[in-house]
């Protein structure tokens, strides 16, 4: 497989990935399909255009407590929607246990007759005879 001439356009497109939208170094290489030697070189040599050296401990001491930050903030919204489904499926098969029984969400199950033959919800308040 022979080397490839790669555009000065793609090389600033590729070092924009890292630098501005924060991809990692791997996952901008496996997007582009280009090496990581290479991503890291392109960045480096932009970075010293810039007049930018490269990262200290302190920024990246920094990224690295916003990303755990971030991560936990990710776990809780995780456990809150896990929370949210369950209730969900909760309401949603009380909410059908009701509708099956109408007399149930008035807490009059069991109280009055319930007629097969038309009458409506009106015909259904009647006590039962001789209880």
């Amino acid at each position: 497989m022979g080397r490839r001439n790669l555009t000065d356009e793609f090389k600033a497109e590729a070092v924009q990935l890292v630098v501005a939208q924060g991809y990692s170094f791997a996952k901008a290489c496996e997007a582009l399909g280009v090496g990581d030697t290479a991503l890291r070189r392109w960045v480096a040599q932009w970075r010293a255009q810039q007049g930018q050296g490269p990262r200290s401990e302190a920024q990246i001491q920094s990224d690295q407590r916003r990303i755990r930050e971030l991560e936990a903030r990710v776990m809780e919204l995780e456990r809150e929607r896990e929370i949210l489904k369950k209730s969900t499926a909760f309401f949603v098969k009380e909410w059908t246990a009701l509708r099956s029984d109408p007399l149930a969400e008035e807490g009059l199950a069991g109280e009055f007759d319930v007629p097969v033959a038309e009458g409506g919800r009106e015909a259904a308040m009647t006590p039962l005879a001789g209880c």
